[in-house]
Order: structure tokens, then sequence, then C-alpha cells
């Protein structure tokens, strides 16, 4: 159910940039309309466990796509996919993770700093093996679990306009869970994004 109303959501967001792109066609704006792109990101998590801790870097891939509600505010959406690695080939701690973003551009000029917050959700895969060697094909003593949190990430990001419709952007964020049982477990912290956002 979980997957349909996900699958759901997103069909009507795309609908509805759709349907806005649409109505501005044709049409002279006084302010670019859409940015998207991808990113690159790498970061260093901890979490509070006393068995089973978490402390080191991460990376991923990922992107965000927003629609230009004026000259300087946008609100839209994004995605990322993280990995921490246990140490010794001992398993992952997988995050996939999305939300709705706002943020306020300051100023137009060619560097930009951009101030935002994303609330959402995301998925966890957290395998960490007990006993057992990685790649031997037998058995091995280990905990996988599986779970949803809720998500809030603060972020600044600073925008270099490479041509008119190009933009190389530098992203730190702050990724912290407000889901209560996640407290312990989750691992939070800084994050570094490098991408392209493309304007329309």
């Amino acid at each position: 159910m979980k997957y349909k109303q996900t699958r759901l959501f997103r069909t009507y967001l795309l609908l509805t940039i759709l349907f806005f792109s649409l109505q501005g066609y044709g049409q002279k704006p006084t302010h670019p309309l859409f940015i998207g792109g991808m990113f690159v990101h790498a970061g260093y998590i901890s979490n509070l466990r006393v068995d089973q801790s978490i402390s080191g870097s991460v990376s991923g891939i990922g992107g965000k796509l927003a629609f230009f509600m004026g000259p300087n505010f946008r609100l839209g959406t994004e995605g990322y996919a993280s990995t921490y690695n246990y140490s010794d080939a001992t398993g992952f701690y997988k995050l996939g993770w999305g939300g709705l973003l706002a943020e306020y551009m300051l100023g137009n000029g060619k560097i930009a700093p951009v101030f935002g917050l994303t609330v959402g959700g995301g998925r966890i895969r957290d395998l960490y093996i007990l006993e057992g060697e990685d790649g031997d094909r037998l058995p091995d003593n280990a905990i996988y679990q599986v779970y949803t949190v809720a998500l809030i990430a603060p972020h600044i990001s600073v925008e270099y306009a490479l041509k008119e419709n190009i933009r190389l952007t530098a992203k730190v964020d702050y990724l912290t869970s407000i889901t209560r049982d996640a407290v312990a477990h989750f691992a939070e912290g800084p994050r570094f994004y490098l991408g392209f956002l493309f304007v329309r």
C-alpha cells in the first residue's frame, strides 16, 4: 500500500510540474521556471548505539527538481541514496531518502547562496555480521534490519552560473531523524554535495 501511495504521489507531482510548465510555455517568464540536476555526495555520520555502532564516512548519489515560485523562492523535491560500510566487510548501512524542499536564493548574480529545508522520510537497510566471513558462501550470524524514518535536513548551497542555464553547485546539509524510536540507531551527520543544476 505504501508503495502504491508513493507512486501515486510521484505521478501527481510530475503532472503538476508538467501542467505549470505548459501553462507558461510560449510566454516570456520574468524568472526561470525549473531547476534540477544530479549530485554526488560524501560525509561523516555516527549514531548513539554501543553495539553495532556507526562512525565514519558515507557516500552516495541523487538529485533534485524545484519549481520557481518567484525570482528567489522555489519549491520542489529531492532524493538520495547513501551507503556506509562497516569495518572489515562486516556489513552495510544503506539509506534511501527523499522529501519536499523549500529554498530561498539570495540575489541573482553569478554566485548565489541558497538556504533551504527538506522534510521527508527514508528507508534504512542495516546489515551487521556478528560471525562469519564475507564471500565464503557459508551461513553467517548477522543482524539485518529494515525500517523507515521521518527526516529533516536543513541545507546551505552556493550556485555558480557557468552559463545562463547551467549552474555548478556545492551544498552541505545535516540529515536528522525526527522519528523518536530511531534516535539511538539512526546515523546522522553532515553531507557535502557537488553537482550541476540545469535551469529552464
